[in-house]
């Protein structure tokens, strides 16, 4: 029987998807497992200082304008051209952007810091201590977005193999390091620094790994106006989205920690571990579109393709959220303990509600990426953004719950995502039709 060609598409690059995949699921796995062992060392306090530190890392593609997605975009469009060169470029220019970006959240946050921990962090304790985790968090932003830019040439270039082996290898390392160090010295800001450590180091792997890759030293800070121009040209809005993903993944804990304190971080980032989790892995196993897209020919019969793709893909990726979100009150149970299943179960449902919705939408993001649709996905995710804050303050009163509330807001802006591929096809179609065409009229006639 023949298959669709959406799904022979799907099979040809299964192998990049698995590897992709293991990249995706060895860090928010260890990180499942890890946690509970965190709150216990740590305490509720301590674990409320880690959740911010790490929502204070994920500023960086604020900082860096998005870099790593344009890195990935443009490395494949190279890459396919038979231009290592242009690709090499373009790596070294993003890297320098990142570095500046990720260098000025440094002096001017870490300057701050003191500020923000008395004034806008006064019920997370200690001043002196989450100054401390503050600065650290800024710390890690410049590592993770260096480390996003090689792995977005590795991934331009299709080596999820050489990604996925970094990431194998080197999370594991992370976590016995952090973990014996909280063990130890029972402190959120040792920890935190141990996990620092191995963070750059696995930087500098990919960035050796890039180089090898584009026969050239990737980490070489350079500013190339023209490569710049392109970057900013698709990651103007790349960091737009960024900024929105900030507000939709990363404010929320910031404002929950502000607005409810420590233990209530807590428990949302540990109910957001789990559910982000499955988006994570669906999001990660649909990476390998972005590069072949963008390197493919756009014709009538490749745009039904992605079509089919991002429906069938779509229904495929509502599954896993919906078979966790039935097992999640035993998987709490065993993980954290029955009483904080039993105490945050509705809370759970809500949260996996929001992940199912957005997960649908994943292949057809990653589909308009390659596209170079990032105009509209940044103006969704900001719009989507400001909601999903807007809509929790709003409903505040309620604790944590309206936090969940606004994510599906954000997930339901989301859907668009499939009107702008239709109409995107529509467009290519009559565009190429009129071309065919000799009898057509014209614009001017």
């Amino acid at each position: 029987m023949k298959l669709p060609s959406a799904v022979l598409l799907l099979r040809s690059h299964a192998a990049r998807a698995s590897w992709a995949v293991s990249d995706a699921l060895i860090g928010p796995a260890i990180l499942l497992l890890l946690s509970p062992f965190l709150l216990h060392q740590l305490g509720a306090a301590g674990f409320g200082l880690w959740a911010l530190a790490t929502a204070i890392s994920g500023f960086g593609s604020v900082a860096s304008l998005g870099v790593g997605l344009a890195t990935t975009k443009y490395v494949a469009e190279d890459l396919g051209a038979g231009n290592r060169a242009a690709a090499l470029s373009v790596t070294r220019t993003a890297s320098t952007v990142a570095l500046a970006g990720g260098l000025v959240f440094i002096v001017v946050l870490g300057l701050a810091a003191p500020a923000l921990a008395r004034l806008a962090f006064s019920r997370m304790g200690d001043p002196a201590l989450v100054s401390a985790a503050l600065t650290l968090g800024v710390a890690l932003l410049v590592v993770q977005e260096l480390d996003a830019v090689y792995a977005g040439a590795l991934r331009g270039a299709q080596r999820f193999d050489a990604i996925g082996k970094i990431e194998l290898s080197m999370r594991p390392l992370w976590a016995t390091a952090v973990a014996l160090t909280a063990w130890q010295s029972q402190d959120t800001v040792y920890a935190l620094a141990a996990g620092l450590c191995v963070n750059l180091l696995k930087a500098v792997l990919k960035a050796t790994w890039a180089s090898s890759v584009l026969r050239g030293f990737c980490a070489k800070t350079t500013f190339d106006r023209g490569q710049f121009s392109r970057i900013f040209h698709f990651g103007k809005w790349a960091w737009v989205n960024g900024l929105g993903i900030v507000l939709f993944s990363v404010a929320d804990r910031i404002l929950v920690g502000a607005l409810l304190g420590a233990a209530d971080l807590a428990r949302y980032s540990l109910c957001l571990q789990l559910t982000q989790f499955v988006h994570v892995v669906i999001a990660a196993a649909w990476q390998p579109v972005i590069p072949i897209v963008s390197g493919a020919r756009i014709d009538a019969d490749r745009l039904r393709q992605f079509k089919r793709l991002s429906l069938l893909g779509g229904a495929a990726c509502l599954l896993p959220p919906l078979l966790v979100a039935i097992a999640s009150p035993a998987i709490l149970s065993v993980w954290v303990s029955p009483q904080f299943a039993s105490e945050n179960h509705m809370l759970v449902l809500g949260l996996f509600a929001s992940a199912a919705l957005l997960s649908f939408g994943v292949p057809t993001h990653h589909i308009l990426v390659g596209l170079g649709e990032m105009r509209l996905i940044g103006i969704i995710a900001i719009v989507g953004g400001i909601l999903n804050l807007s809509t929790a303050l709003v409903f505040s009163a309620i604790g944590v719950g309206a936090f969940a509330i606004g994510r599906m807001v954000f997930a339901l802006l989301t859907t668009l995502y499939f009107a702008r591929l239709w109409q995107f096809a529509r467009s290519r179609t009559r565009t190429a039709a009129a071309a065919s065409d000799p009898t057509a009229p014209t614009a001017g006639a």
